[in-house]
């Protein structure tokens, strides 16, 4: 079966020339339409007395068809091409240089394939990727902040602990001063009165000395005047020399 457009004896023609063209080995000449297609075109018999040619039609579209949906990316482009370098699939015209380029390891069609990828910045950083890792850098700040708050409230607390204990030791100290204060003004309040006690008993001890000492002098003298007369308070108490007791009337 043939496309619509190419005639038959335009193909013939076509691998009439290619199997004489041929050494033994499978000849790949692209197919004769705008298809990606190609040709495998072979001799046979396969020797120098080779009287046709068989050729094989295989779309180059059907060959990277593994994974159409990544290479439908604008920033990816893939290149198909015959070994002498006849554009197979892609544009032949793209500026952009293939990035990898690689033979197909088919002894029979080594083809080329050529991959071209932009790199964008949704490739290298992720809108999914980057939104985790804003939210993990939120949360890990939110997270840094809670605990530098609840850091603070500690170290507040344990200054009022700190001060409260001050204040406590301040206010004892100053009842402590306040009590010895006290206990000063009452000892010197009760000095005053009992030194001014003691100082009138020593002068009334001083005194009563002194007039005991003058009176005694007055009764000697007195009882050396009388020359043996009893004192006044035998008469007194009724007593004298070689008289019993008793009051004399």
């Amino acid at each position: 079966m043939l496309e619509i457009g190419i005639h038959e004896a335009e193909l013939r023609d076509l691998i009439r020339a290619t199997a004489e063209r041929s050494t033994g080995a499978p000849v790949l000449v692209r197919y004769p339409s705008d298809s990606p297609a190609y040709l495998v075109v072979k001799r046979s018999p396969n020797s120098e007395t080779a009287r046709h040619g068989l050729a094989l039609v295989i779309d180059a579209v059907a060959l990277l068809d593994g994974d159409p949906a990544f290479w439908m990316r604008a920033e990816a482009t893939r290149r198909l091409a015959l070994p002498d370098g006849t554009p197979l699939v892609g544009v032949a015209g793209d500026a952009r240089a293939p990035q990898f380029t690689r033979a197909l390891s088919s002894g029979t069609q080594p083809l080329e394939l050529k991959i071209a990828i932009r790199v964008t910045v949704s490739d290298i950083l992720p809108p999914g990727r980057v939104a985790l890792v804003l939210a993990l850098i939120v949360l890990g700040g939110v997270a840094l902040r809670t605990i530098g708050r609840q850091r603070a409230k500690v170290r507040a607390a344990e200054a009022s602990a700190e001060l409260s204990g001050l204040e406590t030791r301040l206010s004892h100290a100053s009842r402590v001063n306040a009590l010895g204060e006290m206990a000063s003004g009452m000892a010197h309040e009760l000095t005053q009165p009992l030194t001014a006690i003691l100082a009138q008993a020593q002068a009334a001890r001083h005194l009563a000395h002194g007039a005991t000492r003058t009176a005694s002098r007055e009764f000697s003298t007195t009882w050396s005047d009388r020359r043996g007369a009893p004192p006044p308070y035998w008469s007194v108490c009724g007593r004298g020399p070689g008289r019993g007791s008793g009051m004399r009337k």
